[in-house]
C-alpha cells in the first residue's frame, strides 16, 4: 500500500528546518512532536524511506535525523515501544555524528522515556544523565529545564530522595532564572512531595507559600488549590490540625469554584483525618465516605483504595478493608497491599483475634522480603548471604509458631472428646466423674495460659517485625547508596570505596545480628561505631564522635538485646545533630556501677524541643514509631529475660541538647 502525502507533516517538518535559532527549533520541535500523533505507520514509513534519499541529504542533512524522529514517535503511540526505541538511539547516534544537538537531545531523553515504560530504570537513569551534557549545547535553555526535571523524576522514581530533590532543585532554579512561572510551579509541588516524604517540613511549608503567591500572580486556578492541599498534608504531620483544616477547606473550595471534581477525593481524604485528630468522629466518617463516593464517581481506584484502607481502619469495620483488597487484586495497585495487610493485622489483633493478625503479620513480612530482594538487598555476597540466613531464621521462627498454634488446636479437640465421653459416661461414679471433669478444668486452664503464651510472642515477634523494617528500612540503603553514586559522580573514588566499604560492614552485622535476641556488648558497639560512621560520612563529617569504655568492663561476656541503643543514636543524630548549624559532639560512655550496666548517649544537638517542631515521621502511608517500639520491646524483654532495663530521657541545660540513660542488670 502506497501512502499518500501528509502535506501537514512536510509544512512542519520545513517549519523546523528554516527555524533561524534555537529558540524558534525548539517551539517548532514541539509542534511537531504534537503533530506525529496523528500520523499513520504507513505515513512514518513512506517518509522514513523518502527523507533518506540522497536529494534530500544533499539538500539539508537534517532529513534523514527528522525521519526517524517521525519514525519514532508514530511507533510509540501505537504501542510498537521496542521498535520506538531503536529509531530514538538510531536518531540520537546520527545527530551527534552532525553536532545536532537539540535532535540529540530530543532522541535520547525520549529514548531514557520508553526504556523506563519497559521497565529498564537504571538504563534508562544513565542515558538522562548523557543526556544532560547534550541539553546544555542545545542553545534553549527550556531544553535543559525538561532534560533535568527527567533526571529528578527517574530519581523519585527509584526511591533516592537526595538526588531527585537536587536535580528537582536545579530544574526550579532554571525556570525561576528564565522567568518560566509556570514551570516553577510545576516544580515546587515536586519537591514538595519529595521534602514531605523526607520530613523537611518548613521547606515544604515555605514552598507551599510561594508557589501559592505566584498562582495568585499568573491565575494559575489549577495548581493554587493542591498548594493548599500539601500545605494540609504537612500540618497535619506537624501535628498542627486547626491550621490544616483550614488549608483543606480552601483546597476544596478552590476545585469546587472550578468545577473540577477530580482530585476532590483525596481532598475529603485529608479533611477526614483532620477531623478524625480533633475527635470530630461523625463528621471524619461523613467525609471518609465522600472519599469513596468521590473516588467511585471519577473511576480513580487509587483513590477508593486509599480511602477504604484509611476508613476500614478508623472505623473498625473490616468491609471496608475487603474492598480495598478485590479493588488491589483487579487492578494490581501493589503499591498499597502492605498497608493493607497492616490493617488487616491491627483490626485483627485489637479484636483479639491472634491468629489472623499473626497471619497477615507474615504475608507482610513475606511482602517486605520480596520487596527487600527486588530492590537489591543483595549489594555484596556477604550481604546476600546474611540476607539468606535471616530469611531461614525468620522461616523457621514461623513454623514453630505455627506449630505451637497447631498443638493448642490439637488439645482443644481432644479435651471436647474427653467431655463427650465424660457426658455418656454419667452413670460412673460420682468421684470418677468428679475427678475427670477436675481434669477437665484443668487442661482448659492450661490451654488458655498457653493460648495467652502464644499471643505474648506475637507481641514480641510484631515488635520484633517492626523493629527490623525500620533497621532494613529501603529509604536508607538508597540513602547510602546514594550518598556513593554522589561520590562518584564527583570523582571522589576514595570516599565512595571507603562508604561502600563501611556499607557492606554494616549491613553484614545488621542481618546477622538480626537472628539473635541478645548479643554481646562488643557487637553491638562495634555495630554502632560502623553505624555512626556511615552517618557522619553522610553528613559530611558534621559531628565528633566519641566512644568511651570502662576497661574493667568484659566486653564479650556481657549481653544485652540486640539493636537496643541504635534508635537512640538515629535519634540523637537525626532530630539533633542533623539539624544543628555548627558542628555537633556525640558521646557515648558505657560503664558498670553497683552492679548495672550503665550506658550514656548524649548529644549537644537544638534539643528534643526545637527538634519537635521538625518531628520526622518517614512516610505518610507508615509513621515512625521508633521509640515507641523500643519503649514497647523494652518492657517485654524485661517480663522474658528479667533484665530490668530502664531508660531515661534527660534535655540538657539551655536547649544544649540530650543526654539518654540506659541502665540494665549485668
Amino acid at each position: 500500500m502506497v501512502a499518500q502525502v501528509n502535506v501537514g507533516l512536510e509544512n512542519k517538518v520545513e517549519q523546523y528546518l528554516a527555524a533561524s535559532n534555537p529558540n524558534e527549533a525548539y517551539e517548532e520541535l514541539s509542534g511537531l512532536i504534537e503533530f506525529n500523533a496523528n500520523v499513520s505507520l504507513n505515513e512514518a514509513n513512506y517518509y522514513l524511506e523518502k527523507y533518506n534519499k540522497d536529494t534530500y541529504i544533499s539538500e539539508d542533512k537534517r532529513y534523514p535525523l527528522i525521519a526517524h524522529f517521525i519514525a519514532a514517535d508514530v511507533l510509540y503511540y501505537n504501542e510498537l515501544k521496542d521498535s520506538s526505541l531503536i529509531q530514538y538511539l538510531t536518531l540520537t547516534a546520527k545527530a551527534k555524528d552532525l553536532g545536532e544537538n537539540m535532535l540529540a537531545a530530543s532522541g535520547v531523553g525520549n529514548a531514557a522515556f520508553v526504556l523506563s515504560e519497559l521497565g529498564d530504570k537504571v538504563g534508562a537513569l544513565n542515558l538522562i544523565k548523557q543526556n544532560l551534557t547534550i541539553s546544555r549545547n542545545t542553545g534553549d535553555i527550556r531544553d535543559l529545564s525538561d532534560h533535568t526535571y527527567n533526571l529528578a523524576s527517574m530519581y523519585a522514581d527509584l526511591g533516592m530522595r537526595d538526588s531527585s530533590i537536587v536535580y528537582f532543585e536545579k530544574t526550579l532554579e532554571i525556570d525561576r532564572n528564565s522567568e518560566n512561572h509556570h514551570g516553577m510551579i510545576y516544580n515546587m509541588q515536586m519537591l514538595m512531595e519529595q521534602y514531605l516524604l523526607s520530613g523537611n517540613y518548613e521547606t515544604v511549608l515555605s514552598l507551599c507559600e510561594e508557589c501559592i503567591l505566584i498562582s495568585q500572580e499568573v491565575e494559575n486556578k489549577k495548581s493554587e488549590p493542591k498548594c493548599y492541599y500539601y500545605q494540609a498534608l504537612t500540618q497535619l504531620e506537624m501535628n498542627q490540625f486547626l491550621a490544616a483544616r483550614k488549608s483543606i477547606e480552601q483546597a476544596i473550595l478552590l476545585d469546587e469554584k472550578r468545577s473540577d471534581p477530580t482530585r476532590l477525593s483525596k481532598y475529603f481524604l485529608v479533611y477526614a483525618n483532620v477531623l478524625a485528630k480533633l475527635n470530630e468522629h461523625n463528621e471524619a466518617i461523613k467525609y471518609y465516605q465522600m472519599a469513596i463516593e468521590s473516588g467511585e464517581k471519577n473511576q480513580e481506584q487509587t483513590d477508593i483504595v486509599a480511602a477504604c484502607l484509611e476508613y476500614g481502619l478508623y472505623s473498625g469495620n473490616v468491609e471496608w478493608l475487603e474492598k480495598a483488597e478485590l479493588i488491589i487484586d483487579n487492578a494490581k495497585l501493589e503499591s498499597y497491599r502492605q498497608e493493607l495487610y497492616q490493617n488487616y493485622a491491627r483490626l485483627n489483633a485489637d479484636k483479639g483475634l491472634y491468629e489472623l493478625a499473626y497471619g497477615y503479620q507474615k504475608k507482610e513480612a513475606e511482602l517486605l522480603e520480596n520487596y527487600n530482594k527486588d530492590q537489591g538487598l543483595q549489594v555484596t555476597e556477604q550481604s546476600k548471604n546474611a540476607y539468606d540466613l535471616f530469611v531461614k531464621e525468620n522461616e523457621n521462627r514461623n513454623l514453630q509458631i505455627e506449630k505451637e498454634l497447631s498443638e493448642a488446636k490439637s488439645k482443644r479437640r481432644q479435651n471436647q472428646l474427653i467431655f463427650s465421653l465424660l457426658v455418656l459416661g454419667l452413670l460412673a461414679t460420682l468421684v470418677w466423674f468428679a475427678y475427670r471433669n477436675q481434669k477437665q478444668k484443668n487442661l482448659l486452664l492450661e490451654q488458655k495460659k498457653k493460648e495467652e503464651a502464644i499471643g505474648f510472642e506475637l507481641q514480641v515477634m510484631e515488635k520484633e517485625l517492626t523493629a527490623l523494617r525500620s533497621q532494613m528500612n529501603p529509604h536508607f540503603l538508597f540513602n547510602s547508596l546514594n550518598s556513593i553514586n554522589d561520590y562518584i559522580i564527583h570523582e571522589e573514588p576514595r570516599l565512595a570505596s571507603k562508604y561502600l566499604t563501611k556499607f557492606s560492614q554494616l549491613m553484614r552485622t545488621i542481618l546477622n545480628n538480626s537472628k539473635e535476641k541478645m548479643i554481646t556488648l562488643r557487637e553491638e558497639l562495634n555495630a554502632l561505631e560502623l553505624y555512626v560512621e556511615m552517618e557522619n560520612l553522610r553528613f559530611k563529617e558534621k559531628f565528633d564522635f566519641g566512644l568511651k569504655v570502662d576497661q574493667k568492663l568484659n566486653l564479650d561476656n556481657i549481653k544485652i538485646p540486640t539493636m537496643l541503643l541504635q534508635p537512640y543514636v538515629e535519634n540523637a543524630i537525626k532530630h539533633g545533630l542533623r539539624n544543628k548549624r555548627e558542628s555537633g559532639n556525640l558521646e557515648i560512655w558505657v560503664r558498670q556501677e553497683d552492679g548495672e550496666l550503665k550506658i550514656d548517649i548524649t548529644d549537644n544537638g537544638v534539643g528534643r524541643k526545637e527538634a519537635m517542631r521538625l518531628k520526622n515521621h518517614k512516610d505518610r502511608a507508615r509513621k515512625s514509631h521508633g521509640m515507641d517500639i523500643t519503649s514497647d520491646r523494652i518492657d517485654l524483654l524485661n517480663r522474658i529475660h528479667d533484665i530490668d532495663a530502664q531508660v531515661q530521657i534527660i534535655d540538657l541545660e539551655n536547649g544544649g541538647g540530650t543526654r539518654v540513660e540506659v541502665r540494665m542488670k549485668v
